[in-house]
């Protein structure tokens, strides 16, 4: 900052880089001089933002092939370009070729006709038929867990997980028939069987909570287990290829961050429990059913038709629960997001003083999840009034269908407790849909969670698709380029999604290394979108593009990224080299004049705060050109205003 405060009353280096380059753009590119002055004007206006007019002068080796053009405003009209491949080789060969592009913006060329991505409902079928799509939504979520490369963990925590449901089991048979012995000794006034099953029953009592809690713990590993691998993969798949940039291209996904970051632990929580508590409910169906058999026949088929009835009601009067909770997942990452927006945009929203008008938005979205929420509670309501009495009306079951016998002597007390027992758990066993539909980790929540996780996973199959279009269709990416060099021949960009539109048309184009372009033209004409060509970020369209590999070549955007890190990890971005001298840092950061900086921000390698709240705009654009510095690619692109 020394040689800019040292100006005293100037304007600063951004400041008059900003103006200098927007008088550069007003000017009228009518020849090739022209052309060639509005070069040497953005070349010096760079020079201004490094805070002197020889910033470029220390790299080790020339920065060749410079091509920089302004985003919003430039020459009153496009000039044509005679006959044959365009080539800087003279002021004359600056002018810019000409283009086609249609009235709209390139923002608006980019997301128009957007696919819905996957995220439309499916259509209404009958419970079953739902129930069958459920599962088969869980069995892709899941396969790769059991089937890829950590299936020993997982078979090993599923193995352990299914022997403790067993034991579960058996532990609770085995209290189920000391029930049965204790109360008939007491029944029977007998005090020696009384004793001896009363120290049985507490040493049962005393052995089983430790098998629960490791049963429990079990789960709980397994979940984390598959959450670790899902998020893996789900996160991997997500930014590969470029996916976290194509993916709103090609969907209208909504809160790919909620997805990943909740939506998968909730899932694999909630799938694990249902897991387990099929493999008990299995169990415990398979030996209860027979203790309750035998004890008294139509009790049991008492309870098989009660939940039967039970469940059905249930799935009938609770698949609005579904789409509910789906709409509430949604909501409240709307508001979510908006938090962060207001957050990361703190600045600019106190210079409008906006704040009310964010408050009315953040307010809006909060009103939208409460009033989503509100009717939630209202229908749990009304479907807990049926289910809970169902929970409460079946204990008096077993002594109206079973007390006659009793009362007749045909059966015994303890069979009486017996029966009390056998008969809640295969009533429980029975009835997990009635159990778990309703509530915040309920089966509608987690189908709705299942939903989203599903749409994810077909949006990013769409964004494969969308990379797999015909060779003929596409543009050819070469990155074996000589040193500095760039390349476009006979380029034509369309639209990368929806109805193909036409952006730019048959351009050709050569930059040599050493040689410097400033391409200006109004607003919509096609200058982003040759720059997202460029960097390989658009492949629709024909023609072949030949540039240096991405190592050594630097997109430097008019707004600089800042990574979340520490400084050193900012001016080494995208680079994870740890081994750069700190004097070589320190050195390119005062080259553009952030001397000092690393003292104010705690250090090279501190990261308590982001860079963000602590660097202005301005030293955010020195900091991007010292990672120029460091970086000493052979091919620099640069957009500004």
């Amino acid at each position: 900052m020394g040689s800019m405060e040292r100006r005293g009353g100037r304007e600063g280096a951004s400041e008059r880089c900003a103006r200098v380059a927007a008088q550069a753009g007003r000017r009228r590119c009518a020849d090739g001089a022209a052309a060639y002055r509005a070069v040497r004007t953005a070349i010096a206006a760079a020079s201004l933002m490094l805070g002197s007019a020889a910033a470029f002068s220390p790299l080790p080796r020339p920065v060749p092939g410079v091509l920089a053009w302004p985003a919003g405003a430039a020459c009153t009209g496009r000039t044509a370009l005679p006959a044959g491949p365009w080539r800087v080789g003279s002021p004359r060969a600056s002018k810019l070729p000409p283009v086609r592009a249609s009235g709209a913006s390139e923002g608006a060329a980019a997301s128009g006709g957007g696919g819905a991505g996957g995220v439309q409902a499916a259509a209404k079928t009958g419970p079953l038929a739902t129930a069958a799509v459920l599962v088969g939504k869980v069995w892709r979520l899941g396969t790769p867990f059991w089937g890829g490369p950590n299936k020993a963990k997982a078979l090993t925590w599923t193995v352990c997980t299914v022997l403790l449901a067993l034991v579960t089991t058996i532990y609770s048979v085995s209290i189920s028939f000391v029930q049965k012995f204790f109360w008939n000794a007491l029944n029977a006034k007998d005090l020696p069987k009384f004793n001896k099953f009363l120290l049985l029953y507490l040493g049962i009592l005393t052995i089983g909570p430790p098998l629960l809690v490791l049963f429990d713990w079990c789960k709980a590993r397994m979940a984390l287990a598959w959450r670790n691998d899902l998020t893996s993969r789900y996160l991997g798949d997500y930014v590969d290829k470029m996916r976290y940039y194509k993916l709103p291209l090609v969907s209208q996904l909504d809160n790919t961050d909620q997805r990943i970051a909740e939506d998968i632990q909730n899932f694999c929580d909630k799938a694990v429990s249902l897991f387990c508590t099929c493999i008990v409910s299995v169990c415990d169906l398979a030996v209860f059913s027979v203790i309750l058999y035998k004890i008294y026949p139509p009790l049991f088929g008492v309870l098989i038709a009660y939940a039967s009835i039970g469940t059905g009601v249930t799935i009938f009067l609770g698949r609005p629960l579904i789409t509910m909770n789906r709409q509430q997942l949604k909501k409240e990452a709307d508001f979510r997001f908006d938090l962060i927006h207001v957050r990361e945009a703190a600045e600019s929203i106190a210079f409008y003083n906006g704040e009310k008008r964010e408050g009315q938005v953040a307010a809006s979205r909060f009103a939208d999840a409460i009033a989503n929420k509100r009717g939630l509670v209202n229908f749990e309501r009304n479907l807990n009034f049926f289910t809970r009495w169902y929970k409460y009306l079946v204990q008096i079951l077993p002594a109206v269908v079973i007390g006659p016998q009793y009362f007749a002597g045909k059966v015994p007390l303890g069979s009486i407790s017996q029966s009390f027992f056998s008969f809640n758990h295969v009533l429980a066993d029975l009835s997990v849909v009635v159990n778990e539909f309703t509530g915040p980790n309920g089966i509608s929540s987690f189908s709705a969670q299942v939903e989203r996780l599903d749409q994810l996973r077909i949006a990013v199959a769409e964004v494969d698709a969308l990379e797999s279009i015909d060779a003929s269709d596409r543009i050819t990416q070469i990155t074996d380029a000589p040193s500095g060099t760039l390349s476009l021949q006979k380029i034509r960009v369309l639209t990368p999604t929806g109805a193909a539109r036409e952006l730019i048309a048959e351009l050709d184009l050569e930059i040599a290394a050493g040689q410097r372009l400033l391409v200006v033209g109004r607003s919509g004409i096609g200058k982003s979108s040759l720059m997202r060509v460029i960097a390989g970020l658009w492949a629709k369209g024909s023609g072949t593009v030949t540039r240096p590999p991405p190592s050594q070549t630097l997109f430097l955007s008019q707004k600089p990224y800042i990574t979340l890190g520490s400084l050193r990890e900012n001016v080494l971005y995208p680079s994870a080299d740890a081994d750069t001298p700190d004097d070589e840092i320190l050195a390119a950061l005062e080259k553009v004049n952030l001397k000092g900086v690393s003292e104010r921000v705690g250090g090279l390698d501190a990261a308590e705060r982001p860079l963000q709240t602590i660097l202005s705009l301005g030293e955010q654009q020195r900091l991007a050109f010292a990672r120029l510095l460091l970086a000493k690619p052979t091919l620099v692109i640069y957009m500004f205003i």
